[in-house]
């Protein structure tokens, strides 16, 4: 059944591309599924080809699958076969969210024309499992990168904030907490002013993110949010994201998952048990230093000494421990942007976490503070900072690939030295580590490999590590990797 819906996607391909002549094919097939779609607003017995049925056991869907390639391709072909007013008229008919889950997730939102009217007509749909649908499809649209979601994407997703539902409203500002990743998004964010607060811990959270930008810098201080915000945090909230954090990661370490109502409730799932992600929660005192005019907030504030003054002091309740989490947590986020840092360099706070993370009697404490340093070092200046005291960090982003080293003999002497050296020579694996390259890799059969490692370890007894026992492994490794000619013969017994 595959195999016809490919070629059925190839022959609109075909006919989206061919000349206006041939076209005619494509307009006639569009029309007849546009009247199809028609009678089944129409609710006539004889729409046997839309059934709920025949969408199941048919490849009728694959018709939503040839409209939506050519609202990608030929909008104006579904505009001229009134397909998108057969589709909106669908949007109404009740107890099909067969069809209209087709819909959403098979048409082009690239363009400005009516399939976003046609999304945005299921989002506020009366079906609150279709709301949840289509909102969720906001997220596919949005890690696809599509094309200006920051202007039309986000606008939606603000009016599901509102919604009737607690899940779809919850659903929503997750997924604007993502999307506010980019800036873009959290511009646009910013322009709509939603309200926030009513959606509680996630809804104070996306606030926050507006006092990164300028332009939200000085909204919220227009509102009255800014001072009484950073008041809040030093005295009680601080406290709070450490037990936010710490019940996230209770949380990932668990077969349990957080309820609506707050509570641990067991996952219903195996496979939902295991690779549970936990990301840093947004911090106020992170996102103020962004930019110079928070930085002076804070300066001004005086809350950088209050911080680096506690952490220097010995450990001696209960209360002390929460506390010190607290501090280190508000200077670690301070310390994560380029500005921050330079804040905190006269009082080489830094290496006091450092030393925490290395030394501290309580253990949860070391955690913390080694997750700190994780957040010092998403800046160049923390990664050199770090290396100053002895943690070393990767420099690298999940876009960047890792360097690979494709031909032996252009692999530096260094290089080999290096590999040698980082896998020293035991009785129990005594051949050396070699780099492959791709014109090794194939002829190093399994057996070559077994009988290398056979011929090595049975030569005559000597120091691991030594230079004559090294000599010795190297030369049944060029025996067998050297030239072609001694590649030809087979292993030896």
């Amino acid at each position: 059944m595959k195999t016809y819906s490919v070629i059925g996607c190839s022959l609109i391909n075909f006919l989206t591309k061919s000349p206006e002549a041939t076209q005619r094919y494509l307009v006639e097939l569009i029309a007849d599924i546009a009247s199809q779609l028609g009678q089944v607003t129409a609710h006539k017995k004889t729409a046997d080809v839309f059934t709920p049925n025949s969408i199941t056991n048919t490849l009728c869907r694959d018709y939503f699958l040839f409209i939506g390639y050519v609202s990608y391709r030929k909008p104006t072909v579904l505009l001229t076969c009134n397909a998108y007013a057969s589709l909106l008229a669908i949007c109404d008919v009740p107890n099909r969210n067969d069809l209209l889950r087709l819909i959403v997730s098979s048409l082009d939102y690239s363009q400005d024309v009516y399939s976003r009217v046609v999304l945005s007509k299921i989002l506020t749909s009366s079906d609150q499992q279709m709301r949840l649908y289509t909102t969720k499809h906001l997220r596919v649209l949005l890690r696809t990168k599509m094309r200006f979601f920051n202007n039309w994407g986000i606008r939606m997703l603000v009016t599901q904030l509102y919604d009737v539902n607690e899940e779809v409203a919850m659903e929503a500002i997750d997924i604007l907490d993502e999307a506010c990743e980019e800036e873009s998004c959290l511009v646009a964010l910013i322009i709509q002013r939603p309200a926030l607060l009513h959606l509680a811990e996630k809804g104070v959270s996306l606030l926050t993110r507006f006092i990164s930008t300028s332009r939200g810098f000085t909204l919220m201080k227009e509102l009255g949010y800014l001072h009484d915000e950073l008041d809040r945090w030093f005295s009680s909230y601080n406290h709070l994201y450490v037990q936010l954090v710490e019940r996230h990661l209770a949380e990932a370490y668990t077969s349990y998952r957080i309820g609506q109502e707050g509570n641990f409730v067991r996952r219903s799932a195996p496979k939902t048990c295991r690779n549970v992600q936990v990301f840093v929660p947004i911090h106020f005192y992170g996102q103020l230093v962004q930019q110079q005019s928070g930085c002076d907030l804070l300066q001004q504030k005086g809350h950088i000494n209050v911080f680096t003054n506690f952490i220097r002091r010995h450990i001696t309740s209960s209360s002390d421990i929460l506390h010190t989490k607290a501090t280190v947590w508000a200077l670690a986020h301070i310390a994560s942007s380029p500005l921050g840092l330079d804040m905190l360099k006269e009082s080489d706070i830094i290496k006091e976490i450092a030393l925490m993370a290395a030394n501290n009697p309580v253990f949860s404490i070391r955690g913390t503070c080694f997750y700190a340093l994780c957040l010092v070092a998403k800046t160049k200046k923390g990664v050199e900072q770090l290396k100053d005291l002895g943690w070393f960090s990767v420099c690298h982003s999940h876009d960047h690939k890792w360097p690979v080293v494709t031909n032996k003999s252009n692999s530096s002497p260094s290089l080999q030295r290096a590999v040698r050296e980082r896998s020293p020579l035991t009785h129990q694996a005594s051949v050396p580590a070699v780099v492959l390259t791709t014109t090794d890799s194939p002829e190093l059969t399994a057996a070559r490999r077994k009988a290398l490692l056979k011929k090595s370890t049975s030569s005559t007894m000597c120091a691991p590590g030594s230079l004559q026992h090294q000599k010795i492994v190297e030369d049944r490794v060029s025996q067998f990797m050297g030239d072609d000619s001694s590649r030809s013969h087979d292993p030896p017994p």
